[in-house]
C-alpha cells in the first residue's frame, strides 16, 4: 500500500511478511485468547466478580503470537512485567487518593521497575491502570488482583504462545543460547550509543546482520541496488520556492517534475510543470478580475509557493531496492524519474529513465 508524502513518515518501516505469516499470528491469538479465557471460567467459575480475562492479555496476545522474537515478547517479559506492574498498581491505589494521580504515577514506577528488572512487557503499563481504575470489585480484592486474574491470565497465555509457537515453527522463547551468534563489538557499541531500546534482541542483530552481508556477497549483478546507479545530487526544488522560479529550474534541468524538499530536508512529494502552468494562468485571470471589480480578491490571490502545490510521487525507491524492481514502476507510472529516500525521507539521489537504461544496456547478462 502508498501512502501520501506527507504521512509516509508516520507509517513505520516494518518488514513485509507473507500471508500465511498473518494467518498464523490471528490463529495463535485467538487460542490463546480462548484458552485463557474458558480456562480462567472453568477454574473459578462465572459467578467469580474479578474478570475472567483482563484487557491487557489482547495486547500481550499481539506480542506472543506476531512478534514472538521481539525482546518484549519472552517468558520473563510477560510474567514479571505483568505482575511487577499490578503490584505497583495496587499500591499506587492504595496510597493516593485521587485516582488520576494514582493511575499516572503507577503507570510510571511500573515503567521504571521493568526496566530494571530486564522484564519490560508494554501491555503491562496496561495492567497497572487497571489496578487502580478497573472498578470496585479489583479495589477490593487488593493485591490479590496480582494473583488472580493477572498472574493466572499470564502464565496461561504464555503456556499457548510456547506450544503454538514451537509447533507452527517459530522458535519460542527467542533468548540467547549457544547456538546462536554472539553479538560484535561493533554491534554492542552500536546500541549503546543508540541509548534506547531497540526491539531486536542483540544477538538476533547480530545473526541477522551477519545474514544481510552474506546475501550482499552472493548477490547477483542482475539485482543492482538504486544506490548503485543514482545520481547523488539530484535536482530538486525548495518548498518555498515561487511558481515562476520553479519553472524556470524546470526549463534549465530539462525535467517537466521535480521533487519539492521541505527547510529540514524532507522531500515532501513532487511538482509538475503542466500543473504549475495551470495555476499561473489562474492567478493572473484572477488578478485582472480583482483590479475590475475589487480589491481583497486580489489580496486572497497572494503569490503561491511550490511546498502548496506538492502532490505525492509517482515513484520513490530505497537506497536497497533492486533496480529493475524501479525500472518497472517507472514504466507503470509513466513517470520519468524516481528520488532515492532515506528511511526519513531526505533525498539522497534520482534515477531517471535515461539511467535506467544505460543500466539496461550495459549489465552483465545472466548465466
Amino acid at each position: 500500500m502508498r501512502w501520501p508524502a506527507a504521512l509516509a513518515r508516520l507509517v513505520p518501516d516494518l518488514g513485509e511478511v507473507s500471508a500465511a505469516e498473518r494467518l498464523r499470528a490471528s490463529v495463535g491469538a485467538l487460542l490463546g485468547l480462548l484458552v485463557t479465557g474458558f480456562v480462567s471460567r472453568a477454574a473459578v467459575g462465572p459467578g467469580d466478580s474479578l474478570p475472567l480475562l483482563i484487557a491487557p492479555m489482547g495486547a500481550s496476545a499481539v506480542l506472543l503470537f506476531a512478534v514472538p522474537s521481539s525482546p518484549l515478547a519472552q517468558p520473563w517479559s510477560i510474567l514479571g512485567g505483568n505482575i511487577v506492574s499490578a503490584t505497583v498498581g495496587v499500591t499506587a491505589a492504595r496510597l493516593i487518593p485521587d485516582p488520576i494521580a494514582a493511575a499516572a504515577i503507577g503507570g510510571a514506577l511500573a515503567i521504571a521497575c521493568m526496566m530494571v528488572l530486564r522484564c519490560l512487557h508494554p501491555p503491562s503499563g496496561a495492567v497497572a491502570l487497571t489496578a487502580v481504575l478497573g472498578g470496585p470489585a479489583i479495589r477490593v480484592a487488593g493485591y490479590g488482583f496480582v494473583f488472580w486474574p493477572v498472574g493466572i491470565n499470564s502464565v496461561l497465555l504464555l503456556a499457548v504462545a510456547l506450544v503454538f509457537n514451537n509447533a507452527t515453527g517459530r522458535r519460542y522463547p527467542h533468548g540467547w543460547s549457544s547456538r546462536t551468534q554472539a553479538p560484535t563489538t561493533a554491534v554492542v557499541s552500536a546500541l549503546r550509543a543508540h541509548d534506547e531500546i531497540v526491539d531486536i534482541g542483540r544477538h538476533d542483530l547480530a545473526v541477522l546482520v551477519s545474514e544481510v552481508q552474506e546475501r550482499s556477497r552472493s548477490t547477483p549483478a542482475s539485482l543492482d541496488r538504486c544506490a548503485d546507479i543514482m545520481r547523488p545530487e539530484p535536482d530538486s526544488l525548495a518548498a518555498s520556492s515561487s511558481l515562476e522560479d520553479a519553472l524556470d529550474g524546470m526549463a534549465a534541468t530539462g525535467r517537466v517534475a521535480l521533487p519539492v524538499v521541505s527547510s529540514t530536508g524532507w522531500c515532501i512529494g513532487e511538482v509538475h510543470q503542466s500543473a504549475l502552468v495551470r495555476h499561473l494562468r489562474s492567478i493572473r485571470a484572477g488578478r485582472r478580475t480583482a483590479q475590475l471589480f475589487q480589491r481583497s480578491l486580489h489580496q486572497r490571490l497572494a503569490p503561491t509557493t511550490v511546498g502548496t502545490m506538492a502532490t505525492p510521487m509517482a515513484v520513490a525507491a530505497r537506497p536497497d531496492d533492486p533496480v529493475h524492481v524501479i525500472v518497472d514502476a517507472l514504466l507503470r507510472a509513466g513517470a520519468d524519474y524516481c528520488p532515492v529516500l532515506d528511511h526519513d525521507g531526505r533525498i539522497l539521489g534520482a534515477i531517471t529513465q535515461s539511467d535506467c537504461l544505460r543500466w539496461s544496456l550495459t549489465r552483465p547478462k545472466a548465466a
